[in-house]
């Protein structure tokens, strides 16, 4: 099952141009139109220098909320070629999920870890932790089999850091 932008409104029967598609999934559901609170007006857009970061309504006047100059190294231009950007794990993750099959299903297995861990299993094969906390913890400790598939930072002998997400299978 695709997962669906929370703000489409089916009340509206003519179908979106592609200028207006959601930027969740990328296409409009038959007879309906994002309202224009969706993503799309909201997410860094790529193709060259915007006002705003590319943050903001698309015909480039100014957004609602002040705009860090910090922002800059976020928009999809600064990270579209950046390999282990934020934008590139998370284009990774969702190819990871088109692809495996435990990833497509809604049974989750939570699992007992050490305190500020989250960890859970989906299917047969497929495992998530993260570390809230702030101690390393050892992987060896949550009881997975596999080898990373993702990471949100490099892991090092073995060990999850603060703040490091990683997938195992």
């Amino acid at each position: 099952m695709a997962l669906r932008c929370r703000r489409w409104a089916p009340w509206r029967s003519r179908p979106s141009p592609p200028s207006q598609r959601c930027a969740c999934t990328g296409s409009s559901p038959p007879g309906t139109r994002p309202t224009p609170s969706c993503a799309a007006s909201r997410r860094p857009t790529s193709g060259g220098p915007r006002p705003h970061f590319g943050f903001g309504p698309p015909d480039g006047r100014a957004p609602w909320l002040p705009q860090s100059p910090s922002w800059g190294a976020l928009s999809v231009d600064a990270q579209i070629e950046r390999p282990g950007s934020t934008l590139d794990l998370y284009r990774r993750a969702i190819a990871l999920r088109r692809t495996r099959p435990d990833l497509q299903g809604a049974d989750l297995d939570l699992r007992d870890g050490p305190d500020g861990v989250l960890a859970f299993r989906r299917g047969g094969a497929f495992a998530c932790a993260v570390n809230f906390s702030d101690a390393p913890i050892p992987l060896g400790l949550l009881g997975f089999d596999g080898a990373p598939l993702l990471a949100s930072e490099s892991l090092t002998d073995g060990v999850l850091a603060p703040d490091i997400a990683v997938w195992i299978a």
